[in-house]
């Protein structure tokens, strides 16, 4: 079975697509994916045993990183 984690999404062309590959996942389900807001999105297969439409909470930890310095990523740093 595949896995789906789906934001959102606005082209109708696509998200017909994804009704073809992801055949378990109800189409009106997915055609909610043009009106998700921030936070929200779709999960089914393996990962929840129907589809589902979820909205996420708000961060509990503040987001790290802000301390390592950005020439990490470049060449020869």
């Amino acid at each position: 079975m595949r896995h789906l984690i789906l934001l959102r999404m606005n082209s109708t062309v696509d998200t017909d697509h994804l009704a073809r590959v992801f055949g378990f996942v109800p189409p009106a389900l997915l055609r909610q994916a043009a009106a998700f807001q921030l936070g929200e999105g779709l999960v089914a297969g393996r990962i929840s045993p129907h589809a589902l439409r979820y909205r996420g909470a708000r961060r509990w930890t503040r987001e790290g990183g802000a301390d390592v310095p950005a020439t990490w990523a470049s060449p020869g740093g």
